[in-house]
């Protein structure tokens, strides 16, 4: 969670920020690390601290069959050819962290995109909730 994220924070912000991702329900099929990626991000968007967000998050697979898959189940990991997590800005892609078993460059600069466009409605609706809930900046 924190590497897409400390790099959004304004420079010269050095006040301590804390966040605690708790998983209180979960699908017993899918990983709970985009979830808690996407909810950082929420919080941090209405909180009112100097953050440059919001990000968003996507874990990817592919198959020969399927194609891409948008956050695979962990039974679609398992014939899964790709596991990557990609997360990042509206603008710009922030890390990409991936296991894969032998795709071309092309695949996987392809999952890349992929996820990239697939969080942007996470990043409007985080966006959408800021301007709706969120507290005023302060610096």
């Amino acid at each position: 969670i924190d590497r897409p994220i400390r790099p959004l924070f304004a420079d010269g912000f050095m006040n301590e920020v804390q966040v605690v991702c708790t998983v209180m329900s979960a699908d017993k099929h899918i990983d709970p690390d985009i979830p808690a990626m996407i909810g950082t991000s929420a919080a941090l968007a209405i909180s009112g601290c100097p953050f440059n967000g919001p990000i968003g998050a996507a874990r990817v697979g592919f198959t020969e069959q399927e194609g891409y898959l948008l956050n695979p189940t962990y039974a679609q990991l398992a014939d899964s050819k790709l596991d990557m997590v990609v997360a990042g800005t509206k603008d710009a892609v922030l890390m990409v962290e991936s296991q894969a078993d032998q795709l071309t460059e092309d695949q996987m600069l392809g999952a890349v995109l992929y996820a990239h466009q697939e969080m942007q409605a996470v990043v409007q609706a985080v966006n959408e909730l800021a301007a709706e809930a969120g507290k005023p900046r302060w610096d």
